[in-house]
């Protein structure tokens, strides 16, 4: 159950000192449907958006640092929008396995280039360092929980 995962998760992030991540897109779900409804919004929350959330409180509640996103970008000339793993090129910056990819249709070499650095650069930096700038990005609190990358 997502809640036993929840439990197992924060028991180990807290006896390994771990800080963690946690992120999602604005429309996971474009990824497996073009439906745009209230349905599909329904199952986003209670598959992706409401396992993030309560993870990242569990985590915080425990005293496990944590930080969480949400990707919003969307390519121009793609109907998936801000789709499930849309950020994973720019986090590893393998393009070529991206070619055919619909999400990105239109996508600009300077988006694709600014992107890339961003996320790139970010997610380095808390490998290296296991934080962020508390000013670039505060960590998730139940008052400021959630850093817009676009």
């Amino acid at each position: 159950t997502p809640e036993k995962i929840i439990e197992v998760t924060v028991k180990e992030a807290k006896s390994r000192n771990l800080q963690v991540m946690i992120g999602t897109t604005h429309d996971e779900m474009h990824g497996f449907t073009l439906e745009r409804s209230e349905k599909v919004r329904a199952i986003q929350e209670a598959r992706f958006d409401g396992p993030a959330n309560a993870l990242a409180k569990a985590l915080n509640e425990a005293g496990v640092r944590v930080w969480k996103y949400r990707f919003n970008w969307k390519a121009p000339q793609s109907p998936y929008n801000s789709c499930h793993c849309i950020e994973l090129p720019f986090v590893f910056g393998t393009w070529g396995a991206w070619d055919d990819a619909g999400m990105l249709n239109g996508m600009t070499e300077t988006d694709r280039i600014r992107l890339t650095t961003l996320m790139q650069s970010t997610w380095t930096q808390f490998i290296r360092e296991g934080q962020f700038e508390e000013k670039h990005w505060p960590q998730f609190a139940k008052e400021n929980d959630l850093k817009v990358i676009l």
